[in-house]
């Protein structure tokens, strides 16, 4: 499920994203050692996605309006 923010994003669905990017997407093309290995751009950039929704999730106030009867001891 998609919502927008503020809201408190849920921990497993993007700890499974984060988990299948790893596994499944190589992280050095042609592979790790190889002559002229270059970084997977492209899982990074996806990696990062991830990341931005859940800093949105971090950067957006909560619009919460004082309510003086409640503050009151």
């Amino acid at each position: 499920d998609r919502c927008s923010p503020p809201g408190v994003p849920c921990f497993v669905p993007i700890s499974n994203d984060l988990s299948r990017l790893e596994e499944n997407i190589p992280t050095w093309l042609p592979e790790r050692g190889a002559p002229n290995a270059m970084v997977n751009v492209d899982k990074l950039r996806k990696i990062a996605k991830v990341l931005q929704q859940v800093r949105l999730f971090q950067l957006t106030p909560y619009p919460f309006q004082p309510i003086p009867g409640l503050q009151e001891d």
